[in-house]
């Protein structure tokens, strides 16, 4: 095999690996033990970017998050899934996994202690100290489709503020009006699907009854062995 031969195969063999690390695995460790049994904290994960969506993964390495991803679905994610991905800490972008619990249209029901949705009574315990997102919560909440119309005054805009800021919209309250990138506004309309998750680990799980529902640009991928 000659020199040349042997730079095309070796550029090619790099290419064909780069891209498979691009669009459509990658490791990464679990940092916390929030869905413990089933996942262990620093147990190293596939992640199967092509396990929901097909195209431009949410994360590009050396380039970082893609607030909007183009790509198409194949399997929509559904409940009960596990699912990883990104959630804003400290001005990072860090992987997590959870479990789908609630998808757009379900209807999430509580009481003082104890949240469901209305189609099932498989309930899951919170505490308003604890997770401080189900304490904004004053009436059952239907979970945002893409596409849906959301109406946003200074109460309501806690409920949707996480995932409207991952959406890549800047959020401001002052004089109890709400602003959108500098502009007040008093609706808002969903560019992602939402999703409410929960870690099995569910008594030392921080997650969507915390920090509230999150949108589909922010999802990566599916876990391949765990």
């Amino acid at each position: 095999m000659s020199l040349r031969q042997t730079i095309y195969l070796g550029i090619t063999a790099l290419m064909i690996m780069i891209s498979i690390r691009i669009f459509i695995i990658e490791i990464f460790v679990v940092p916390t033990d929030s869905m413990s049994p089933t996942i262990q904290q620093g147990e190293k994960v596939i992640v199967n970017k092509m396990g929901f969506f097909i195209g431009i993964p949410a994360r590009i390495p050396f380039i970082g998050r893609i607030i909007s991803p183009v790509r198409f679905s194949i399997f929509a994610p559904q409940k009960k899934d596990i699912v990883v991905f990104f959630r804003n800490s400290q001005n990072n972008d860090v992987l997590y996994v959870k479990r789908m619990y609630a998808t757009p249209h379900d209807t999430l029901q509580f009481n003082d202690s104890l949240l469901w949705i209305q189609s099932s009574r498989d309930s899951i315990s919170y505490t308003k100290t604890q997770h401080f997102w189900m304490s904004q919560l004053q009436s059952s909440l239907i979970i945002p489709a893409k596409g849906d119309t959301l109406r946003i005054n200074s109460s309501t805009i806690e409920l949707y503020k996480y995932a409207i800021e991952q959406e890549g919209t800047k959020i401001t309250i002052l004089n109890n009006i709400v602003y959108f990138n500098g502009k007040p506004q008093n609706y808002y309309i969903v560019r992602n699907n939402y999703y409410f998750l929960i870690g099995d680990n569910a008594a030392h799980s921080y997650d969507s009854r915390s920090y509230g529902l999150i949108p589909e640009n922010t999802i990566y991928g599916k876990p391949l062995f765990y």
